[in-house]
């Protein structure tokens, strides 16, 4: 469903390179999480796949379809975008923002019909979000504002769906809540790219994981086997210990493990 061959990305000629040759492939119906360090270069591979940047090197696929022989409305209909924040200038209501999801569907002689407001309704309710309906998006918190964001995208019913940090801003509650609710929208057959900096999340919740660091992919596939000690301590500096409770794989800062053994 999605393929990243090769990609190299730099800012500048002069500038130094923040993808080097990245190289992975995220199986149809999957949640896969793109997780590493700050400056790794996840956000930059973002833009690249979603067109915001242009390819200088390497080639992007969606769908079989090569990115650059798409058109804006092609892929609005292929893939969903979910940013870290966002806050438009204008007093959009809540219900108007997960309408927008639905643009790349809808005939512009005819405007917003009764299928569209439907939609948006589904979107809003299955976050628990139709009782901000009527509210100024920007007088939300911005947990709220992650939360709305995330209906548009449901509301886009895109196959692909890339998720930039989508719990960043949420207390423990909603996060856990909003890796459900992704969960199950992989489950129903749409891929789904989540860019995270919790490894616990894609232990809990991931089919794959891609994990970049030095510019480049160190380690890719189930989190089981890719979420490990050796792996973490590679990017993070020996900081992290990986262990289990009740049956689950948990990670937590290796200086608990010394004091406990210092105890």
């Amino acid at each position: 469903m999605l393929d990243i061959d090769a990609l190299n990305h730099r800012y500048a000629p002069r500038e130094e390179t923040i993808l080097d040759n990245v190289s992975f492939h995220v199986k149809r119906g999957s949640l896969c999480a793109l997780f590493g360090p700050n400056g790794c270069g996840k956000s930059t591979l973002f833009r690249c796949c979603l067109k915001l940047l242009p390819l200088q090197a390497g080639q992007v696929t969606m769908k079989g379809r090569d990115i650059r022989e798409m058109g804006i409305r092609e892929m609005a209909r292929t893939v969903a975008y979910v940013p870290q924040e966002h806050k438009p200038p204008f007093p959009y209501l809540v219900r108007e923002v997960v309408l927008m999801g639905r643009t790349p569907h809808m005939n512009g002689l005819f405007g917003v019909g009764k299928e569209e407001m439907r939609k948006a309704e589904e979107a809003l309710a299955r976050l628990d979000l139709a009782h901000l309906s009527h509210r100024a998006y920007n007088d939300l918190s911005g947990g709220q504002r992650q939360m709305v964001l995330m209906a548009r995208a449901i509301a886009q019913e895109t196959d692909i769906m890339f998720l930039d940090e989508p719990t960043s801003a949420l207390d423990f509650s909603n996060q856990i809540k909003i890796w459900k609710t992704i969960r199950k929208i992989a489950d129903s057959g749409v891929t789904i790219l989540a860019c995270t900096h919790d490894p616990n999340h894609v232990s809990w919740f991931c089919d794959a994981v891609v994990v970049l660091g030095n510019r480049t992919v160190v380690a890719t596939g189930p989190p089981d086997r890719v979420i490990t000690r050796e792996t973490l301590n590679l990017i993070y500096n020996d900081m992290c210990d990986v262990g289990q409770l009740n049956g689950s794989k948990i990670v937590f800062p290796s200086h608990l493990t010394e004091t406990r053994r210092a105890v």
